[in-house]
């Protein structure tokens, strides 16, 4: 490949680059995101609130001497 060839390639290359750079986020990806950290904090927080519920169930059933032992 001759100089000219070769430069028509690295200039395709680099122009080909700089038309896959990302742009920034929108206002709808940013809400998008902050639902979806919404979404996970709140599926977090569900299952340590089950969790607590559980342990406090079996507490009491332990005090108050339970026959069946099913949260």
């Amino acid at each position: 490949m001759n100089k000219f060839g070769m430069t028509i390639a690295a200039l395709l290359a680099a122009l080909s680059l700089t038309a896959c750079e990302r742009e920034p986020d929108g206002p709808a990806e940013r809400l998008g995101e902050a639902v979806d950290e919404t979404a996970e904090e709140l599926r977090e927080s569900g299952e340590n609130l089950a969790d607590n519920l559980e342990d406090a169930c079996e507490e009491f059933k332990d005090e108050v001497d339970a026959r069946n032992e099913d949260c």
